[in-house]
């Protein structure tokens, strides 16, 4: 119901609106049953407005702008741009993170012709398009660096003109500045309304403060938690630019104020939502694998059983160092004749538990296939932040490349694989120049849930590392084929997790599969890479096969 503030605001031809949400509801079912995120979101978005989505956190503000951005599906209701249902996500959108999301192997310029370049867009019109971007947001003499050479400002710019040079008809920001100073932040909101005013583009812009919905909206959409609801949209006629000491500023300031917290107070204390519609200990709950299977402990049991098994077979070679850490050392399983293909495996933990030695008896199935084998350790949080954590897994696959003819493994056929947390650090080595092809199991490819529960408890992740080490936010072209695997009984945010990554890479066309594996849960499920006709030996057999087939050779 809007506000009385003003009518629409001025310029704003009448007609088709650019986007509008109708009846929106989205549930998420976590382990303690379904949880109820939004409910029943009715907003209409005039093109070229710069509309703020002010809330309490864990009001679904996050969550209705990935609906927007197609990252979501509605569980009722639809989303709509000039008419036309949004199922996916597409250039039309772009979205801004408060944690930047860019590749950090590519410049700054590089990162601006991404979207460009992968749309096909010729070569002298993608230079102008970034040159234009560039000194738009004042970046030019910065083009040729690294975002690990930028301020968080800088990087945020650069967030910005990377959406810009795509075309995107709407820009999706979620609280893209929440994580800057003041002064800086200052400059940023400055700097947006000038590049709004000269593109006139549509904006939506989530925020939690009340001063920036005020001095940057044409509108402002104020939501509720529990589930989250649209209480009240305020058009805002203030004239630009706007000056926050002026009466009218502050006059309007106190009334959106009052709207927000009347509804804060009525709010339950300690249980709201933080993600996708869950609390901590419903969180907690959805990454807890140990406690969801009943007789986990007694499938740890039997690796370690199993594992000693292999371990003690003739030819093993065990606890080679690759670095010079207590943890950075690996085991070799041969199967046979030189030149095998080699499989390196990567084990799980969150990061932060178990060793190699427990996994060895993944090698039995690759083994008998006539593959080599390589179980990798690595130094466990908090003693190695997740940075360190992946440098070490590169530098293993380095040291294995490089010394193929000792280990005595084809160079040419490479292929990384790992399980629950060992399955991020497989799909972060797609990049790596000896990997030929990625088995990721019911891994963890976005980091910023994790970074909620209690597994940061250990690991610390801070947001660049989320923006950086997350997989599903670094997919690109040129990767290493991917295939992902997850089992049916699994929780439903590893499943979750599997799926979005496939949409996105599905998005981008990239080489990524996902196959689901029926009446398994998050242990049972190695069983299909242990056993020689298992689901997974099949699936590494065929990324060795393609490989093959592809002709790929040694960089």
């Amino acid at each position: 119901m809007p506000d009385s503030h003003a009518s629409a605001p001025p310029g704003r031809a009448p007609g088709l609106p650019i986007l509008r949400v109708a009846g929106v509801d989205k549930t998420f079912h976590a382990s303690n049953g379904p949880v109820e995120a939004l409910h029943d979101i009715n907003v209409t978005i005039e093109k070229g407005e710069l509309v703020c989505v002010l809330g309490a956190s864990g009001c679904g503000k996050s969550t209705l702008l990935r609906i927007i951005a197609g990252f979501e599906q509605a569980t009722r209701g639809s989303v709509s741009v000039h008419g036309i249902d949004v199922d996916r996500p597409g250039p039309d959108r772009g979205m801004v993170f408060q944690d930047y999301a860019l590749f950090p192997w590519l410049t700054v310029r590089e990162n601006i012709e991404f979207g460009p370049r992968h749309r096909g867009v010729p070569s002298k019109a993608i230079a102008q398009t970034t040159g234009r971007f560039l000194a738009m947001v004042g970046l030019a003499t910065s083009a040729d660096r690294y975002p690990h050479q930028l301020s968080g400002g800088m990087k945020q710019r650069v967030a910005i003109a990377r959406v810009l040079a795509n075309d995107a008809e709407i820009v999706l920001m979620d609280e893209p500045f929440g994580a800057l100073d003041a002064l800086i932040r200052g400059k940023l909101q400055e700097d947006l309304i000038e590049i709004w005013q000269r593109t006139k583009l549509t904006i939506i812009f989530v925020t939690h403060s009340v001063e920036e919905a005020v001095l940057l909206a044409d509108q402002i959409i104020v939501m509720t938690a529990g589930p989250g609801r649209v209480d009240c949209q305020i058009n805002v006629d203030l004239p630009r630019p706007r000056d926050v000491s002026s009466p009218e500023f502050n006059a309007l300031r106190r009334d959106v104020t009052r709207k927000l917290t009347s509804h804060i107070a009525r709010s339950p204390v300690g249980d709201q939502p933080i993600y996708r519609g869950m609390d901590r200990a419903a969180l907690d709950a959805a990454y807890n694998n140990s406690a969801a299977v009943a007789d986990s402990n007694q499938w740890l049991d039997q690796w370690r059983s199993r594992s000693d098994a292999v371990r003690g077979m003739p030819g093993a070679r065990l606890d080679v160092a690759y670095g010079p850490k207590e943890r950075t050392r690996l085991d070799y399983f041969s199967a046979a004749p030189p030149g095998a293909p080699l499989f390196v495996f990567l084990h799980g933990g969150y990061w932060q538990r178990n060793s190699k030695d427990m996994f060895s008896f993944v090698a039995e199935g690759p083994r008998m296939h006539g593959i080599d084998v390589a179980v990798v350790g690595y130094t466990l949080a908090p003693a190695a932040r997740l940075s360190e954590i992946v440098g070490e897994i590169s530098q293993a696959l380095s040291f294995l490349d490089s010394n193929a003819s000792v280990f005595g493994f084809d160079r040419g056929a490479m292929c990384v694989g790992g399980w629950s947390a060992g399955g991020h650090l497989a799909a972060m080595s797609c990049g790596h120049p000896g990997v030929r092809g990625a088995l990721a199991i019911s891994g963890i490819f976005d980091l910023e849930p994790i970074a909620l529960t209690y597994i940061n408890d250990q690991l610390r992740l801070d947001s660049d590392e989320i923006a950086t080490l997350s997989p599903a936010r670094l997919l690109r072209q040129g990767m290493a084929p991917l295939a992902l695997a997850v089992g049916s009984d699994e929780l439903a945010e590893l499943k979750r997790q599997s799926a979005s990554f496939k949409d996105i890479a599905d998005t981008l066309e990239l080489p990524v599969t996902l196959q689901v594996l029926p009446d398994h849960h998050h242990f049972s499920i190695l069983d299909e890479l242990a056993r020689a006709d298992g689901a997974l030996t099949r699936e590494l057999l065929r990324l060795v096969a393609r490989d093959s087939q592809d002709g790929r050779g040694p960089p």
